[in-house]
């Protein structure tokens, strides 16, 4: 099962189109959850055909602001509920294992994080299936994580590790460069 979570900032730009196809490609991805497409309905099934998946669900960007979608193969998924900042749906493997799988797109702005961690806490007291939860939650989990720019709030860290503990998440970690 291999699972690619990635903020694309735009699907309709070739640069980014053609690095997912590639990472598609050569990984042979099950489940694909794309934040910031920036994408409306009528684009969305020519990217699937394209990229060969079987399914795809989509929550529309609003005008050129945000957009997620989540696309799909070998399983059967079913949408459980969606926001500007998530989608949950159930998984069901070919082998019959039922899972849940979260795509989060956390608030980009700092004043409104505190209604991402209430969503991210509602999110996982839905139910007691095995839960995978990945996705951009607009945060660092300390200071090693980022680099550049402004710093970042200490409460902000603070509060977003504790909702990771508080709600038994785990840093699973990633693949690729360190910083983009």
């Amino acid at each position: 099962m291999i699972v690619l979570c990635w903020n694309v900032r735009e699907l309709g730009n070739p640069w980014a189109f053609l690095a997912l196809k590639r990472v598609i490609k050569r990984f042979s991805l099950n489940l694909v959850f794309l934040s910031e497409t920036k994408l409306h309905n009528n684009e969305v099934e020519r990217f699937r055909c394209v990229l060969g998946f079987e399914g795809a669900l989509q929550v529309n960007s609003e005008g050129k602001i945000g957009g997620l979608i989540l696309f799909w193969k070998d399983w059967d998924v079913s949408m459980q509920s969606f926001s500007k900042g998530h989608m949950d749906v159930k998984v069901k493997m070919n082998n019959g294992v039922l899972w849940r799988f979260s795509g989060f797109y956390g608030s980009p702005s700092q004043s409104n994080r505190a209604v991402s961690w209430e969503l991210l806490w509602r999110l996982r007291y839905v139910d007691n299936l095995p839960w995978v939860c990945e996705g951009d939650f607009h945060e660092v989990l300390n200071t090693n994580d980022k680099q550049g720019g402004s710093d970042r709030p200490i409460l902000n860290m603070v509060n977003f590790r504790k909702a990771i503990d508080d709600y038994d998440l785990i840093d699973v970690g990633f693949t690729g460069p360190k910083l983009t």
